[in-house]
């Protein structure tokens, strides 16, 4: 690009076959060349200005020139003749600043990357501190994942045991005598468990009676 610099005395540009020096000239024949596309979806190549090649397409309702080495500049165009190559050579004058930017970055990756590598080769100050930390964490995991043995021994004991129920017979109940289990005994039940004495017949009341008198 610094050897096609872009002066008023020395402007030059191509556009379908034909070198023009004037700015306006050559803004309206790009323009023309717009009017001339019969197919919206096929690209043109337009020309040359400053060593690039130039390249006509139709981006929806809108005409864009693309510059394309190794990498792509583009330029959207308006009904401005002049307006039009100003616009093409600003895509091309911000390729230096676009260059001077990617040089600092690329600066700045470079060192960003000795410092990585520098940092890789340092041993990890408390890497024997992480070592023993992991041993009793891995530890502790193993312990937690053994079964309790008292749950086993108690969980044990409940299947041996017999169960009642399901050996469908109840438990036996032992009376206790209500003297031993420290009660008085009831009248009402006394008077519950009462029988009366079988009728005597008539006659042999008396007759005891008698023999007693005797």
């Amino acid at each position: 690009m610094q050897a096609h610099p872009v002066k008023d005395d020395a402007f030059s540009m191509t556009v379908m076959g034909q070198t023009y020096t004037e700015r306006k000239a050559a803004g309206e024949a790009v323009i023309k060349a717009c009017m001339l596309m019969d197919d919206p979806e096929k690209i043109v190549d337009l020309g040359e200005f400053r060593g690039f090649p130039m390249q006509l397409r139709c981006d929806g309702s809108k005409f864009r020139v693309t510059m394309k080495q190794n990498l792509t500049y583009s330029a959207e165009l308006s009904d401005d003749a002049v307006g039009n190559v100003t616009r093409i050579n600003n895509a091309l004058e911000s390729l230096a600043e676009r260059l001077d930017a990617q040089k600092a970055r690329l600066t700045t990756l470079e060192s960003e990357l000795e410092n990585a590598k520098e940092e890789a080769d340092r041993p990890f100050p408390k890497e024997e501190e992480l070592r023993e930390k992991s041993a009793r964490l891995n530890q502790l995991n193993r312990e937690l994942s053994r079964p309790d043995k008292k749950e086993d021994e108690q969980e044990q004991e409940v299947e041996e045991s017999p169960d009642l129920e399901d050996a469908g017979e109840p438990a036996p109940v032992v009376p206790m005598p209500a003297a031993a289990a420290g009660h008085k005994p009831s009248i009402r039940q006394a008077i519950r468990n009462y029988e009366p004495p079988a009728p005597v017949q008539s006659g042999m009341e008396r007759t005891p009676r008698k023999e007693a008198v005797l």
